[in-house]
């Protein structure tokens, strides 16, 4: 990868936000709390109940739902040679994190060492991924997180019915191995948090940080998620676990906010987004970003 496209990416993350809005059309994601006089949720409201203007602009919200949908959680691992004095600590914080997340929610595990491997598509079985997670090993190659990404991406999350898509990306600062432009990186950013998409980072530091350990860093932020970088594998079980636990409680959060979709169709960046409750006596707050 050259240092065109590593700065290319990096102002890109660094601007992700104010800049989200002016992708072409395309359906999108907004979050909103709903509250009456006392600070109390409002839990029965419907699509015809919300009004929402971008950039001054009429939209049509075309569902609105509380956002109680299940996850859709993917493990990326990384499986670079970086990633062998991880393993034991590795496998033991996979399975307590597997643990953490409640039945109702799907996981699916990747790799993106050598090359992007898929080892459990997205399932509630508990007692297959933790095999799975016990079967996986280092393996070598540089690391094939954008397009492993971009895979995930077109297979599992960008579906019908998906609601709430979670990644775990567990990286190792070894060198990134892409074959994605820029342009291809940034389009795929924007349709991830165009979704609400979270992603949580532990990042498996073995000499310092890195292109890879960065756009995870600002990935991570950018959606509501956690970075986590630890430098001894003793501490990655206890990590794994509290992550878990954190996107479980996070759900929990989210269960009494609205999940809104509309078509945007904002043409510059920095669109200003609105959103008003028809009925008396509700007040709002709305994100981008889950838990909010």
């Amino acid at each position: 990868m050259n240092a065109h496209f590593r700065f290319g990416a990096l102002v890109f993350l660094s601007l992700l936000v104010p800049t989200l809005l002016s992708a072409q059309k395309v359906t999108r994601t907004i979050l909103v709390n709903a509250v009456d006089g006392t600070g109390a949720p409002v839990l029965d409201l419907t699509t015809a109940d919300f009004e929402l203007t971008e950039a001054g602009a009429a939209r049509t919200v075309t569902r609105a739902t509380l956002a109680n949908a299940p996850m859709r959680i993917i493990i990326m691992v990384d499986t670079t040679d970086g990633a062998e004095r991880w393993q034991s600590g590795l496998k033991s914080g996979l399975t307590a994190f597997l643990e953490a997340i409640p039945q109702q929610h799907e996981i699916g595990v990747v790799t993106i060492g050598r090359q992007f491997r898929v080892h459990a598509q997205p399932m509630t079985d508990r007692v297959k991924l933790k095999d799975t997670v016990n079967k996986l090993g280092a393996d070598g190659g540089g690391n094939v997180l954008l397009d492993a990404l971009r895979e995930t991406e077109t297979r599992f999350m960008k579906k019908e019915g998906v609601r709430w898509p979670v990644y775990l990306i567990l990286t190792t600062d070894a060198v990134l191995d892409n074959s994605m432009q820029t342009d291809e990186v940034n389009k795929m950013f924007a349709d991830m948090l165009a979704r609400a998409t979270t992603v949580h980072t532990v990042a498996m530091q073995n000499s310092g940080p890195t292109v890879t350990t960065e756009i995870t860093n600002t990935l991570s932020k950018n959606t509501g998620g956690s970075y986590n970088f630890l430098t001894t594998a003793n501490a990655l079980a206890g990590k794994l676990k509290e992550v878990g636990t954190q996107i479980a409680e996070d759900h929990k959060k989210m269960s009494t906010r609205y999940q809104l979709e509309y078509m945007s169709e904002a043409t510059g960046p920095g669109a200003a987004i609105s959103v008003s409750i028809r009925r008396g006596g509700v007040s709002r707050t709305i994100s981008f970003k889950r838990p909010f």
